[in-house]
């Protein structure tokens, strides 16, 4: 793993909290994080 992977996903990850205020639970945020990014 290289360290332009890792942040690039923390980027990827910051960017779906910035728009994660209408977000009800963490179990939305999390299937929207794994929706982004995929099966990394």
């Amino acid at each position: 793993m290289t360290q332009g992977f890792v942040e690039g996903t923390n980027r990827a990850i910051r960017g779906i909290i910035n728009r994660a205020f209408g977000f009800r639970d963490f179990a939305n945020f999390r299937w929207q994080v794994l929706t982004e990014l995929g099966d990394t």
